[in-house]
């Protein structure tokens, strides 16, 4: 009867321990998500409008959801007036805004799973249009992910608005 011979590492039992602890970091770093990976940021390109139909259109889907629109920050404005300070020649943008506003329920249900979820407060569209590309205009959000009810709910608002907004803008063109 043949008898199974089994298998030794060649430097002992500590050497694979310590290869197989290698490669079970190695692993583990691979499934961690890119922090450079834009998944989070969702874009969306508004075909046949321009930039005030664009922004007039995410305005009125904000304040058709029932919702208040708490500041519109320029952006471009900011970068302009701060690419020298930068040694940078200018904004990248043509045209590019932020409006940000506020789901009372969305934030209620944010903050009572996790205080720090305020750190999601308020919720904010941004609306875009690069100098190398100024007839592209881009709507983008951060996704404030799925981990949880509220998240999802949010998600889900700004998604709504994202959808609408493209609707109207491409109505009012």
């Amino acid at each position: 009867m043949a008898r199974l011979r089994s298998f030794e590492a060649p430097c002992g039992e500590p050497f694979l321990r310590r290869v197989g602890a290698w490669l079970l970091a190695a692993l583990a770093t691979c499934m961690i998500p890119d922090a450079a990976a834009d998944e989070d940021v969702v874009r969306r390109q508004l075909v046949g409008a321009d930039f005030t139909s664009a922004r007039e259109a995410l305005i009125e889907a904000i304040e058709g959801e029932g919702l208040v629109v708490g500041a519109e920050l320029s952006i471009n404005d900011m970068l302009a007036r701060t690419a020298g300070d930068l040694g940078k020649s200018a904004s990248p943008f043509a045209q590019a805004i932020t409006v940000q506003f506020c789901s009372t329920g969305v934030a209620w249900q944010l903050i009572e799973e996790d205080a720090a979820q305020v750190a999601l407060c308020p919720l904010s569209i941004s609306l875009y249009a690069t100098a190398a590309e100024p007839e592209r205009i881009m709507l983008a959000y951060r996704s404030p992910g799925r981990a949880s009810a509220a998240r999802r709910q949010a998600g889900e608002v700004l998604n709504r608005l994202l959808r609408r907004t493209l609707d109207v803008a491409r109505l009012r063109w």
